[in-house]
């Protein structure tokens, strides 16, 4: 006969073994999901489903006019990972190319849990290297990087995409893939970027009275579609890097370069600011002193980073709103 003690000792130890062995369960269990969701997906929407995310299945036929013509997109991701999922599922097609990147002030778990969701899509959709992650901070150069960080990628990754498309993770497409591809197409090579004329004289390098030549200062939209020809010249040019390190300075958001045909965003509070700036940029990696001289021609005559090309008399863009 056990003794009763005894048997409130057995008790207590099966009581722990179980909690434990719930614990460990709890704990396995997402891994084991995403394992049995992997193994068992038949589609994207399959997968995001499998996980638990309701994401709408979408039925399309890749015309050939779009395996001719494939996009490259950069999408920009901070929060709401689900948000993000259903924006890849609902734009994705196996012929495009889609570079993601999650900000680096993002929580473990966003990080993780959207890394989970682009498992669900194949080798065509991918994330930046964590080292090469940028904290993005509104309204500094910190906007820009992620994106030339992407398209340096996208560059790197394929030769066949012919748009680059930059979006949020908060967006959602009102055009199909066709679509686009219709759109695009009919530019003819011309890059999709709004630009104004409002304020363009405020805050502004040089001053209103300088006289500066070929010099076109605008403002466009965060989103912008430029060919491949366009990216792959400003990527490699020596300004793009020669005016990047002025924005490491200045506060310049990304719609202030991605502008129209001999714009350039050389913004500052007041021109006293310029002396200041020229000499911080010794500092920069990458920008040498013997490039101050070339900075300083930036300044007065502007450059063009986005070029456009001229339409073709018997091609006119659609006259609609892409995204």
């Amino acid at each position: 006969m056990v003794p009763f003690r005894m048997r409130i000792v057995l008790s207590l130890l099966c009581v722990v073994i179980l909690i434990v062995v719930c614990i460990m369960f709890h704990c396995r269990r997402p891994l084991f999901d995403a394992q049995v969701c992997l193994g068992l997906r038949k589609s994207a929407t399959d997968c995001l489903q499998c996980f638990g995310l309701p994401v709408q299945s979408y039925n399309y036929t890749v015309t050939s006019d779009e395996l001719e013509f494939p996009l490259a997109y950069s999408i920009l991701v901070y929060a709401n990972p689900e948000r993000a999922a259903r924006l890849v599922a609902a734009i994705y097609r196996p012929h495009n190319f889609y570079c993601i990147h999650v900000d680096r002030k993002s929580s473990l778990g966003i990080v993780d849990l959207i890394k989970m969701y682009g498992q669900c899509f194949d080798s065509n959709v991918f994330f930046v290297p964590d080292e090469e992650r940028t904290t993005v901070r509104w309204g500094y150069f910190s906007v820009l990087e992620p994106e030339l960080t992407c398209t340096r990628l996208l560059l790197q990754r394929s030769r066949k995409w012919k748009y680059w498309i930059n979006l949020t993770g908060q967006e959602f497409p009102l055009r199909t893939n066709l679509e686009l591809v219709l759109a695009l197409k009919a530019l003819n090579g011309t890059n999709v970027v709004q630009a104004t004329y409002k304020n363009r004289s405020i805050r502004r390098i040089p001053p209103r009275s300088a006289k500066s030549q070929n010099m076109m200062v605008l403002i466009s939209g965060y989103s912008a579609g430029i060919d491949r020809e366009t990216l792959n010249v400003s990527i490699e040019a020596n300004c793009t890097k020669q005016v990047c390190c002025l924005y490491h300075i200045l506060k310049c958001t990304t719609e202030e370069l991605l502008k129209k045909e001999n714009g350039q965003c050389l913004s500052s509070k007041n021109r006293s600011k310029v002396n200041g700036i020229l000499n911080k940029l010794r500092k920069i990696q990458g920008c040498e002193p013997d490039d101050l001289g070339k900075l300083m021609g930036l300044i007065g005559k502007g450059t063009t980073l986005f070029r456009i090309k001229k339409n073709s008399p018997s091609q006119e863009p659609l006259q609609r709103p892409i995204f």
